[in-house]
């Protein structure tokens, strides 16, 4: 979702992943974290065929360590393609 608009951004799946991913970035660094702190996901997705695209831009969020996921996939509101949710600890 653009933050702004809260609104799905242009451009399908990949886009909306790299700003949901974008997003939890944001959210990590305003309450004193990190994406490298993260200890688990759940990646939620809509249709089976992004799995590949989600693994890959996953890897790139989480290049070294990645944290424990699930992936579900789920009928997201709005018409949202993917949603992410984390638990990070706070150093």
């Amino acid at each position: 979702m653009d933050p702004a608009t809260e609104t799905a951004v242009p451009g399908g799946f990949e886009a909306e992943c790299r700003q949901a991913f974008r997003n939890l970035e944001a959210v990590l660094r305003a309450a004193g974290s990190s994406l490298q702190h993260v200890v688990k996901t759940t990646t939620f997705l809509t249709d089976p065929e992004n799995g590949a695209l989600s693994n890959r831009l996953y890897e790139e969020c989480f290049p070294t360590n990645p944290p424990a996921r699930s992936s579900p996939f789920v009928r997201l509101p709005r018409g949202f393609l993917f949603s992410i949710e984390a638990i990070a600890v706070i150093p």
